[in-house]
C-alpha cells in the first residue's frame, strides 16, 4: 500500500508542475531514446547470436600469404579439397561462392542471388529444409543431374507456394534442374541468397590453383578449440607448400569465428563507439534532470520538513522521491522506445531491406532485449538522476529547515551540488564533442577519399550468362560487347562499360612475373588483382590513363595479348622508365606444361582501390581486355 500511495502522490505532484514535468520528460526521452536505439543496433549487429545450431562452434577459414602482405584471401578449390581430406579438428568443412542464378518456371526468367555450395554445407549450420532434402555427395559429382533448393520467398512468389513442387523440373541457368528442397521462411545463407545449387568441379580436367576461389567454413568437433584447429592447419598448409610449391609456397590458413567474417573488427569498433556516445548523451540527460530535481527539491524543503515532523522517516522520504524519479524515467523510457522505433524504421528505409549487404541474421528492429534494456536504463536513470536530490532533501532536519538563519547555509549546499552537476555535464559534453568531432572528421575524409574513379550518376548491375547457352569464351565476349554497345546508344547514357569486378568491391587475383625475372627458391611469384574489362573502361569511370592507350577494337581473342598496369606496378618494376612495350606473365607454369603467355603493356592507369577502401597499401593491379579473358559473370556500369 505504501508503494501505491507513493505512486499516487508522485503522480499528483508531477501533474501539479506541468512545465517541470514536460521539460524533464523531454530530456529523458531524448537521452533514453538515443541509448535504446544504440543498444538495438549493437545487439542486432554485434551481440546477437548467429541463428545456427551451436554458433560458437562455427569457424570461417581463409588463406593468407603474409610474406607478400596478402593478409586475407579466399581458398582455392584444391586447397579446400585437401583441407577437407586431411583435417581432424572439424566435424566437416563446407565451401561456397555466391553468384547469379537465373530461373525460369512457367513464366518469364528471373534473376536471384544464389549460393553454389558443397554437399553437407547446410547440415553444418544445422539448417533443415521445410520440404524435401538438402544436397548429397552424389549431387556434387561433376556431370550429375542438376538440382536446386529454393528459398521460401522464391517458392511463394515465383511458384505460388505449390506444395507439390518437389521433384518438378525447371530451367536453371539455361539447364534443366530438379527442385529437391524448400528452405524455411527467413532462411538466407550465407548472406542474403535465395536459392542454392551444388558446387561442382571437373577433377579430371583442371590445373591446381585455377578457377574460382571459395569461402570455407566448418564446425569444430566437441572438445576441440580454435587454437588447436589453427595448430593443425599450420601443419597441413606446410605439408601442401612442400608438395605444391608453385601454388602453395608461403600460404597459411586463417581461422576465426564465422560471424567475424561478415561483421569485422572495424564495424564492431564503430558500433561500440556509437554506443559509448549515446551512453554519454544519457549521462548528460541524467545530470540535467538531477539538476532540475535538485532545484525543485530546494523549493520543497519546507514540505519535506513538515512530512518529517509528521513521522515520515528518512528512508520513507527517499523512497517517495525516488518513486517520482522512477515515474519520470519509465514514461521517458516509453517515449524513448517510440523514438527509437521511429529511428529504426528510418534506418531500415535508408539502408534498404537488404541491410546494405549485411547478412540475413542482422535485422534492425526493436525486440524483447531492447525492451529489457529500456527498463534497465530507466532504473539506472532513476538512481543517477534522483538519488542525489532525494538524499539532499531528505537529509535536512526540521529544525534546520524552519530556522530562518539556516536558509543561507541550505542554499549554499544546494548551489554547490548544482555546480558540481554542471561541471559533470560540461565534462561529459566535452568527451561527446571530441567523439562527434572525430566522427565528422572521419566522414569528411571518407567523402574526399580518392578511390581513383568517379561514380557520380553511375548505375551498376551484375549479370550472369547461362553456361548451357554461352559455353564458349567467344559467345560470352560477343554477348557483353553487343550489350555494351546497345547501352551506349540509349538516350541519356553518356558512357558505359563492363568489368569482371567493380572498383572497390572485388577482384580476381593472379600470380605475375615481370619480364626479365625468373621464379627461384629465393624469389617466388607475387599475386595481385587481375580484372577483365571492356573497351573504354577507364573513360567510363573518368580515370584517364597516365601513359599509353585504352583497349579498343584492335584487342581481340586472336590479337597480341595485352595488359594495362597501374602506376604502383609501373613504379615498382620500372622506376622512372616507361613500361610501355614491356611484358608481364600471369599464372604459375606447372611442371611439364606450357608456360603462360606473356602480355605486352599498352597503358598505365592511376591507382584504383579495386578490392575496397580497406586496402592497407597500393597494390599492383592488372587490367586485360574482356575479349581476351571473357567470363560468364560480369558487372555493367
Amino acid at each position: 500500500m505504501k508503494l501505491f500511495d507513493d505512486v499516487r502522490y508522485a503522480t499528483r505532484m508531477l501533474i501539479k508542475s506541468p512545465g517541470f514535468s514536460t521539460l524533464t520528460l523531454t530530456i529523458l526521452s531524448l537521452g533514453l531514446g538515443a541509448s535504446i536505439y544504440g543498444f538495438a543496433v549493437l545487439y542486432a549487429i554485434v551481440l546477437k547470436p548467429l541463428p545456427f545450431s551451436e554458433p560458437h562452434e562455427l569457424m570461417h577459414l581463409e588463406t593468407a600469404i603474409l610474406e607478400r602482405d596478402i593478409n586475407s584471401r579466399e581458398v582455392s578449390y584444391d586447397d579446400f579439397r585437401d583441407w577437407r581430406n586431411f583435417q581432424t579438428s572439424f566435424e566437416d568443412l563446407g565451401a561456397f561462392y555466391t553468384g547469379t542464378v537465373n530461373i525460369r518456371g512457367s513464366e518469364k526468367p528471373e534473376r536471384f542471388d544464389g549460393g553454389f555450395m558443397t554437399d553437407g554445407s547446410l547440415a553444418l549450420i544445422g539448417a533443415t529444409p521445410l520440404m524435401g532434402r538438402t544436397f548429397r555427395a552424389s549431387d556434387s559429382v561433376f556431370g550429375a543431374p542438376d538440382v536446386i533448393i529454393l528459398g521460401y520467398k522464391v517458392w511463394q512468389r515465383t511458384f505460388n507456394g505449390d506444395d507439390k513442387i518437389i521433384g518438378q523440373v525447371i530451367r536453371v541457368n539455361g539447364r534443366d534442374a530438379e527442385i529437391i528442397g524448400i528452405m524455411p521462411e527467413g532462411f538466407m545463407f550465407p548472406i542474403n541468397e535465395d536459392v542454392w545449387v551444388p558446387l561442382r568441379f571437373d577433377e579430371a580436367n583442371r590445373t591446381r590453383g585455377d578457377g574460382i576461389t571459395l569461402e570455407v567454413f566448418g564446425r569444430l568437433k566437441d572438445g576441440t578449440s580454435m587454437q588447436q584447429a589453427r595448430a593443425e592447419f599450420q601443419g597441413i598448409t606446410s605439408q601442401l607448400a612442400a608438395s605444391f610449391p608453385e601454388t602453395n609456397d608461403g600460404v597459411t590458413a586463417l581461422i576465426k569465428p564465422f560471424g567475424d567474417e561478415y561483421v569485422d573488427e572495424g564495424t564492431r569498433i564503430a558500433i561500440w563507439s556509437m554506443m559509448a556516445a549515446v551512453i554519454l548523451v544519457l549521462l548528460i540527460a541524467c545530470a540535467n534532470v538531477a539538476n532540475l530535481l535538485l532545484s525543485r527539491s530546494a523549493a520543497r524543503t519546507q514540505e519535506v520538513a513538515i512530512r518529517a515532523a509528521l513521522g515520515a522517516g528518512r528512508k520513507r522520504l527517499i523512497m517517495q522521491m525516488l518513486v517520482e524519479s522512477l515515474l519520470l524515467a519509465l514514461v521517458g523510457a516509453f517515449i524513448g522506445l517510440a523514438l527509437a522505433y521511429w529511428g529504426m524504421q528510418a534506418s531500415v528505409r535508408f539502408f534498404g531491406e537488404s541491410g546494405n549487404g549485411l547478412p540475413f541474421w542482422v535485422v534492425l528492429e526493436l525486440d524483447v532485449w531492447s525492451a529489457v534494456f529500456a527498463i534497465a536504463a530507466a532504473g539506472v536513470t532513476t538512481l543517477l538522476a534522483g538519488l542525489i536530490p532525494a538524499l539532499r532533501a531528505s537529509g535536512l532536519g526540521i529544525n534546520l529547515v524552519l530556522r530562518e538563519n539556516s536558509r543561507g547555509a541550505t542554499s549554499r549546499q544546494t548551489k554547490w551540488l548544482s555546480q558540481s552537476l554542471v561541471v559533470t555535464e560540461i565534462a561529459l559534453s566535452f568527451i561527446l564533442l571530441v567523439l562527434a568531432g572525430l566522427t565528422i572528421q572521419t566522414s569528411l575524409i571518407m567523402q574526399e577519399y580518392d578511390v581513383g574513379v568517379r561514380v557520380d550518376n553511375m548505375l551498376t548491375v551484375r549479370l550472369g550468362l547461362p553456361e548451357a547457352d554461352y559455353e564458349t569464351p567467344l559467345k560470352q565476349s560477343q554477348f557483353y560487347t553487343e550489350l555494351n554497345e546497345r547501352i551506349k546508344s540509349i538516350p541519356g547514357v553518356s558512357s558505359s562499360t563492363i568489368t569482371q569486378g567493380l572498383p572497390g568491391s572485388w577482384s580476381n587475383w593472379a600470380a605475375y612475373l615481370p619480364e626479365g625475372e625468373e621464379v627461384t627458391d629465393d624469389q617466388r611469384q607475387e599475386y595481385a588483382p587481375f580484372i577483365a574489362v571492356a573497351n573504354g573502361y577507364f573513360d567510363a569511370f573518368e580515370s584517364p590513363l597516365l601513359q599509353g592507350r585504352e583497349f579498343d577494337g584492335r584487342d581481340t581473342a586472336e590479337s597480341l595479348p595485352v595488359v594495362i598496369v597501374n602506376q604502383t606496378y609501373a613504379t615498382k618494376v620500372f622506376g622512372t622508365e616507361s613500361p610501355l612495350g614491356r611484358q608481364v606473365r600471369f599464372g604459375t607454369p606447372e611442371s611439364g606444361e606450357q608456360a603462360p603467355e606473356w602480355r605486352t603493356i599498352v597503358g598505365v592507369s592511376r591507382h584504383i582501390k579495386q578490392t575496397g577502401l580497406q586496402e592497407e597499401r597500393d597494390l599492383p593491379t592488372f587490367y586485360v581486355p574482356m575479349a581476351q579473358e571473357p567470363a560468364r559473370f560480369m558487372s555493367v556500369a
